[in-house]
């Protein structure tokens, strides 16, 4: 499938996305992806939106990226003794749609932004009991990167 079948939105179309399709990231860009004919895209704009934004095709995907995911295109990062590789990455949480006994979570990272690590996913399977001590912590910490942030500024 050739990528002009989908052009780049102008910067000022950026605007009418929502919140919720746009990842900000630690280098200023914004990112979101979109779907067009089957085909899912990753763009990203620089932080002052003046140029246009970067198409690239995603990589098929050992997770279903949907609507419902969690969260797409965070900054993730894997760590070896050897290496370390940064790329974007996502993180879903869920339960199975018949019988949930347990919550799942699932994270992968953008294969085609790794050099050293194959492509794979990974998932825990967790106990209602400790998917709530995750997500306490995840508050906690979330609480605590909040008033930092507010002091700082």
């Amino acid at each position: 499938m050739s990528l002009s079948l989908l052009s780049p939105p102008s910067p000022s179309s950026l605007q009418s996305l929502s919140p919720s399709s746009l990842c900000r990231r630690r280098d200023g860009t914004t990112a979101f992806t979109m779907l067009s004919r089957g085909q899912r895209y990753r763009f990203a704009v620089d932080k002052d939106k003046t140029q246009a934004p970067d198409m690239l095709p995603m990589p098929d995907r050992l997770l279903s990226v949907t609507a419902y995911t969690t969260l797409d295109l965070l900054d993730g990062e894997a760590e070896a003794h050897e290496f370390t590789e940064s790329a974007y990455a996502v993180v879903n949480a869920t339960a199975p749609r018949k019988q949930p006994d347990h919550v799942k979570l699932e994270v992968e990272l953008d294969s085609t932004q790794l050099e050293q690590l194959t492509p794979h996913a990974d998932r825990i399977r967790l106990t209602p009991e400790e998917a709530r001590t995750l997500a306490a912590d995840l508050e906690k910490y979330a609480e605590k990167v909040d008033a930092y942030l507010a002091d700082e500024s």
